[in-house]
């Protein structure tokens, strides 16, 4: 099957980076059940530019209908809802109707007054149904047209533009479903703050604010603002309209980002931090020392996998209500298990596996009694 970038539509790419195979990152399993690996190698297309997955597995497997990740165990990820909520809603008219694609389990719907939808195509979205209508299905044209054309005063789609397969459907789903004068805010993040640990099959893209403007304008949606926002270790926030209104009170000049991270650039950065981290770890492992991983969150898979980290781990600590707790990490022989746990292992170091979040969680290990080495992998070496 040819491939076909997912914006131009171009057959031509060439390779940014090759990661191997690395089982979907949400599969976590019991000990002794088999778990698929999949290719993850993303590309550059020739033609645009646009950074992307080449292949992906059934989006089924991606996003199996028992969800484990949950919106609100994300301190930072709640207090970015907060931002947002405070910028948008003042703007709205007086009963609006607002749309969540991807929204999860609600958090950030429910900071909104109006009549609600989150379309949610997991279980995740159960838990939305007390403040907000839920839609179980994936996003797109047929969805919009469902719920009725130019209905919705504002559409949310906080890093769910990441997450799509066919761009063009999500786009013109909302160029649908959005009201005359209604406002679409989207966050995704930022190509040019990339990690390598944010590169999984859940994420089939990766953009520049260029990018979002091409993609919106193809779908008759105009881009209109753009902020640079701290989540998931630096995103975009994008504001965008009909192309044919103008008179929001978030339009003004539009400034777009002039420089834009190359391949070359992010392949030397991730050999430099696959080598630091590594060579440190290895070390402490032939001395016989005990390692834990601390948090279990998504690009912790890719992480484990592409240095093979999880090899040297005795355990990954987690919250004792986080229901990845009793499970072990994709595609490895390791158990996620409480702080309790790992406190009770006394290991010698750490690694901080939700390092995006490493200032709350230092705080939180030295609060229950931890004393050893800290080890943040990125996206520099920190020990602590």
């Amino acid at each position: 099957m040819t491939w076909h970038c997912r914006i131009c539509n171009s057959i031509h790419y060439r390779s940014v980076l090759n990661l191997g195979p690395v089982p979907p990152v949400n599969t976590l399993h019991a000990p002794d059940e088999a778990i698929t690996f999949y290719p993850l190698h993303l590309v550059e297309c020739w033609s645009c530019g646009f950074w992307q997955l080449e292949k992906l597995p059934d989006r089924n497997t991606i996003f199996p209908r028992q969800y484990p990740y949950r919106s609100r165990t994300t301190k930072e990820l709640l207090t970015n809802f907060k931002d947002l909520h405070d910028k948008v809603a003042p703007t709205l008219p007086e009963s609006p109707r607002i749309l969540d694609i991807g929204g999860n389990d609600g958090s950030l719907l429910r900071l909104f007054k109006g009549e609600k939808f989150n379309v949610e195509p997991t279980d995740a979205g159960q838990e939305s149904t007390d403040d907000a209508f839920w839609i179980r299905e994936f996003w797109g044209e047929h969805t919009a047209k469902s719920i009725g054309p130019d209905s919705m005063d504002l559409i949310l789609c906080t890093n769910v533009f990441a997450h799509a397969d066919n761009l063009h459907n999500l786009a013109l789903g909302v160029k649908l479903a959005l009201a005359p004068k209604g406002l679409f805010v989207l966050e995704v993040q930022d190509r040019n703050s990339l990690v390598f640990d944010t590169i999984y099959h859940e994420h089939v893209a990766y953009y520049t604010d260029k990018d979002i403007r091409n993609l919106l304008h193809l779908n008759g949606l105009k881009l209109i603002k753009v902020e640079k926002i701290p989540t998931h270790g630096g995103s975009i926030r994008c504001y965008a309209v009909h192309r044919d209104w103008t008179g929001s009170p978030f339009e003004g000049e539009l400034q777009l980002d002039a420089a834009h991270k190359d391949p070359y650039k992010l392949q030397h950065e991730v050999q430099r931090q696959v080598v630091d981290l590594m060579r440190h770890v290895e070390l402490r492992k032939f001395r016989g020392q005990r390692i834990w991983g601390i948090g279990a969150p998504s690009r912790a898979t890719t992480l484990l996998h592409y240095t093979g980290l999880h090899y040297h781990l005795d355990g990954v600590a987690e919250m004792a209500d986080n229901p990845k707790v009793g499970l072990n990490m994709p595609g490895t022989r390791v158990p996620v298990r409480t702080d309790e746990d790992m406190l009770a292992d006394r290991p010698d170091a750490v690694v901080v596996l939700s390092w995006h979040l490493g200032d709350g969680i230092v705080k939180r290990l030295k609060d229950k009694g931890y004393r050893g080495e800290v080890i943040m992998p990125l996206p520099t070496l920190r020990l602590l």
